[in-house]
């Protein structure tokens, strides 16, 4: 019986660590999606019209098949054009930048417990 209690034990450890292991690179990949978000824009000459649009500026920059979707981009772009961040202005044209790379880096630094893994709610 104890030998059977130490296996569940262990299995729900590693199962935790799992979880862990996953929460933590959800939030690494929520916080590229913002810095390629702002790279793309960076990149943009002018306003881009649509999160679409950013998607395939990001899209052109990447080499990995860790595209983030248009709903992440559009999230991301949502964040990102917060009165309270204000790395992003939206106006009828369309998404500018409004920083650059090295502080969008400190801004997600600073987000940290802002930006949460899609489907979480607080």
């Amino acid at each position: 019986m104890a030998d059977r209690e130490r296996v569940q034990e262990h299995q729900e450890r590693l199962s935790r660590e799992d979880l862990l292991d996953e929460y933590i690179q959800d939030r690494i990949d929520a916080g590229e999606t913002l810095l390629a978000v702002i790279r793309a824009l960076e990149r943009a000459d002018g306003a881009v019209e649509t999160a679409e649009d950013v998607r395939w500026i990001v899209v052109g920059m990447e080499d990995s098949n860790d595209i983030p979707t248009t709903e992440e981009v559009r999230s991301a772009l949502q964040l990102l054009s917060h009165p309270s961040v204000g790395a992003v202005e939206q106006d009828e044209e369309g998404y500018r930048v409004t920083t650059d790379y090295e502080n969008g880096v400190q801004l997600v630094r600073s987000l940290g417990d802002i930006v949460q893994p899609p489907g979480e709610e607080e």
